[in-house]
């Protein structure tokens, strides 16, 4: 965020205790609130969040990270190759390293969007439909 903003602020959703993570992110640049937000609410001129703390922090834009664990254990166990933040690897066509099996979404792409995953899914769905025997009756 920091490559968007020159003022950026971490809302943390648990109390913020822990000095090394502030003092990390105070040497990034990033300032962290002294305690998780309670409430949020547009206003006219921003959003208005108030934290557990009782302050009230006004910022232009409010962008939530949720953050994301790869789930990638079903794949793997079933013998498919992850790369080294756990993302299942697959093909132009959503195949994973093991026959028959696909993967789309979060599983494969760092990048977390719900339109992503659907790229993903019409991708496979398509690989899908076309790997299948015609089922013609005469």
């Amino acid at each position: 965020m920091r490559g968007y903003s020159n003022r950026v602020t971490l809302l943390p959703t648990d109390d913020a205790g822990d000095p090394d993570t502030r003092e990390r992110l105070t040497a990034l640049g990033i300032n962290l609130a002294a305690s998780p937000p309670v409430d949020l609410r547009p206003e006219q001129d921003g959003i208005v969040v108030e934290l557990r703390s009782g302050e009230r922090l006004r910022f232009d834009v409010l962008y939530p990270v949720l953050g994301c664990d790869v789930r990638s254990d079903l794949a793997t166990t079933l013998g498919a190759r992850c790369n080294d933040v756990g993302c299942v690897v697959v093909d132009d066509k959503q195949r994973t390293t093991v026959a028959n099996i696909y993967a789309a979404g979060d599983v494969v792409s760092d990048l977390h969007q719900l339109s992503v995953a659907a790229g993903h899914a019409a991708i496979a769905a398509t690989a899908i439909h076309k790997s299948l025997p015609n089922n013609f009756r005469g």
